[in-house]
């Protein structure tokens, strides 16, 4: 998991530094593609402050100071059904024998 101290650190070694996004993952030992994705979404925020009015050259947006967000897509639920159930019942009585035998 990323914290945010290495999200700070990969847009400042590329934009100051100007590390590729390679050397920055190699180092941060992050994957590439999440240090390209930390890179866009500022370029993206930062765009959107121009358009608003809100941009100060040189200085780092609110995106920095966010913690890293992860989205897991939602998983599909399983109903508890009868069949369900009978297997789950077929597997602990099979258990219990197999102690039984030992």
């Amino acid at each position: 998991m990323i914290k945010m101290g290495q999200k700070q650190e990969v847009l400042l070694r590329f934009f100051r530094e100007g590390d590729s996004k390679s050397k920055i993952s190699r180092d941060l030992k992050i994957n590439r593609r999440t240090v390209r994705r930390y890179i866009e979404e500022y370029l993206a925020v930062q765009e959107k402050e121009k358009l608003a009015g809100n941009y100060m050259d040189g200085c780092m947006s609110s995106y920095v100071s966010q913690p890293p967000e992860y989205y897991r897509p939602p998983g599909t639920q399983r109903k508890l059904t009868q069949e369900v159930c009978s297997q789950i019942d077929a597997y602990l009585e099979e258990n219990a024998r197999k102690r039984r035998e030992v």
